[in-house]
């Protein structure tokens, strides 16, 4: 526990955001919530392996790598001021999980059905967070940590002071995503963030992100979509890439300046906004339509 407790500080300081800082530790507790009381000397390789074999049979290979990968940076954050051996994740052999043949993204010929089924789900702020995600292309973490205070409808914009990339980002709204907004605003008036969902509502238990049945594909999944969408107007690969928080590869990415390519980026995500309401046949975005 003190192990991740000095961790979390690490993060914080590093700027992580949130929603990842709480994944870590949600993480941790619930696949290693027996080991939170033991001394480090007792969580010995076999111990880290036959653990990361028992999450990967029970809850998937995905979920096994991910809490030994933020096991093992709290360790080696640990050892800067502690005489420990090297993580003890050095015995486990990560499993590959099996490739599928499904698309990563929703086909642009499923997408009329796709936007009926989340017309159709019984809770209101469900229905507008999967479409601000598809007209987003946020990453799902990013979108559920979207906080009222860092929405700006005068500029068209909500200012997120942190993502993935470790530098602040402005995603640019289109008349579509303006009007989700204002609706989700409405609805949640008084909570600080914009899509909070009381989770024991009727009908607001979380879609979990997977393949398969159309009406669960949220999550990441949209986020592949936009871009497919994106390439498809042949929107421009830089603008592609700041619209949704990826690095600039090379030198070039050092000195554009996003901020001053925003009307040209607010002009690209109006364009993409338009072509999911045509590819999913949808008028408008208008909450009871």
């Amino acid at each position: 526990k003190d192990m991740y407790d000095r961790n979390e500080k690490r993060l914080t300081a590093q700027r992580a955001s949130p929603a990842h800082i709480a994944a870590v530790r949600a993480n941790a507790n619930f696949h290693l919530g027996d080991w939170m009381n033991l001394p480090l000397s007792k969580v010995t390789p076999a111990k880290v392996e036959d653990r990361h074999d028992t999450i990967a049979a029970t809850r998937g290979p995905s979920a096994a790598q991910h809490t030994f990968l933020q096991f093992s940076a709290a360790w080696n954050h640990a050892r800067k001021r502690l005489a420990l051996p090297e993580s003890p994740t050095k015995a486990i052999t990560y499993i590959k999980p099996e490739e599928s043949d499904e698309p990563d993204a929703i086909l642009f010929d499923e997408l009329p059905e796709w936007w009926r089924l989340v017309s159709a789900h019984g809770n209101p702020l469900r229905r507008l967070l999967h479409k601000f995600g598809l007209l987003a292309g946020l990453r799902p973490g990013n979108l559920v940590s979207t906080r009222q205070e860092w929405i700006d409808l005068p500029n068209r914009c909500i200012h997120y002071p942190r993502l993935k990339s470790k530098r602040r980002f402005d995603l640019p709204l289109s008349e579509a995503m303006v009007d989700i907004v204002n609706q989700a605003l409405a609805l949640n008036a008084g909570q600080p963030l914009l899509f909070f969902i009381d989770e024991a509502l009727p009908d607001a238990k979380r879609w979990r992100e997977k393949r398969g049945p159309l009406h669960k594909r949220t999550g990441h999944i949209l986020r592949h979509t936009y871009i497919s969408i994106a390439a498809e107007l042949g929107i421009d690969t830089v603008h592609r890439m700041l619209l949704t928080d990826h690095t600039i590869p090379g030198i070039s990415g050092t000195y554009i300046e996003e901020k001053a390519l925003f009307a040209k980026l607010l002009e690209a995500q109006e364009l993409i906004s338009k072509r999911v309401q045509t590819l999913a046949r949808a008028d408008d975005v208008v909450l009871n339509k």
